[in-house]
Formats: C-alpha cells, sequence, structure tokens
C-alpha cells in the first residue's frame, strides 16, 4: 500500500470506497454499508492514496499513514452509514476490511459508483468500470467486531 518511488513500474494501489446504496452490484433493500476494494494507482478515478508529491530523487515526500485525504467523502461516509463522529469530540475511528465477506464478480467486472470531484460535471454522479478486484466490507472497529479483526489477522499469518 506504501507509495513506490516515481520511476516504480509497480505504482502500488489506493481504494476505492463504495457506499452500497448507490452500488449497482448490491442487494436493493438491503442493510447500508460502506465498502473497499484495492486497485492500481494508475487506474482513473482512486478515492484513496493514488497521488502523491516526490522529492528530487524520486522518492515520496509521504508515507500512506501520515497523509490524510482530502476529500471528505469517506468521513461523511462514515457518520452516515455507520453513525462515527456524532460526538464532537470523537476525533478517529478504527477501521476493519472485513475479508470473510470478500465479494467477487463472476465476470470479474464491478461497476463503482463515484462523484466527479472538478471541472463542469463536479457533483455529478457517474460509474467507474473495474476489473478483477475483491470488494470487502470497511466497517468501524468495535468490540462487537474486534473477533472479526482477530479472525482477519490469523487468516493472513496462514
Amino acid at each position: 500500500m506504501e507509495y513506490q518511488t516515481k520511476d516504480s513500474e509497480n505504482p502500488g494501489n489506493g481504494f476505492d470506497i463504495i457506499d452500497s446504496a448507490k452500488w449497482i452490484n448490491y442487494p436493493k433493500g438491503a442493510q447500508r454499508l460502506i465498502f473497499v476494494a484495492a486497485v492500481s494507482r494508475l487506474e482513473p478515478k482512486v478515492d484513496l492514496f493514488q497521488r502523491t508529491a516526490y522529492d528530487e530523487t524520486g522518492n515520496p515526500v509521504n508515507s500512506v499513514l501520515e497523509q490524510r485525504p482530502k476529500e471528505t467523502t469517506l468521513v461523511q461516509l462514515l457518520r452516515d452509514v455507520y453513525g462515527a463522529f456524532n460526538d464532537e469530540e470523537q476525533q478517529y475511528v478504527d477501521l476493519v476490511i472485513a475479508h470473510q465477506y470478500t465479494k467477487t464478480s463472476p465476470d470479474g467486472i464491478f461497476y463503482v459508483p463515484k462523484t466527479v470531484s472538478r471541472g463542469e460535471d463536479k457533483g455529478k454522479e457517474v460509474v467507474q468500470r473495474r476489473e478483477n478486484i475483491s470488494v470487502m466490507p470497511l466497517v468501524v472497529f468495535t468490540t462487537a467486531t474486534q473477533s472479526v479483526a482477530k479472525k482477519d489477522l490469523v487468516s493472513e499469518e496462514a
């Protein structure tokens, strides 16, 4: 996930953030969730960690661990979907990617909802085609999700 050097053949991945209420691949009327998918930084319209600045030697200036997203889309989704940040004193939430509920597409194609962020179409809802990605729920870490996180860590180490 970390940024690579500017001349790297593999630029690494960023994240698409998907609101299930806008997603055609999600059943209508089902519980609203936020989904996440790792996608190549070379793809258009990647929501998180697509770009960074580089120093004169071609090394990334920032780390993904230090960078904050410019858009507040994820924060607003966390408010709307999970009720996060309703307390004015809450500065952060821990998030868990629920790998055990991974969704794949039989034909390898997902149509991911996006909102145009600049230009004359700013604010317009569009769809971006993504191929060969896995989509997983992104949930707020609580004591109820703690066992989910432990299960994920064990399966990743195996």
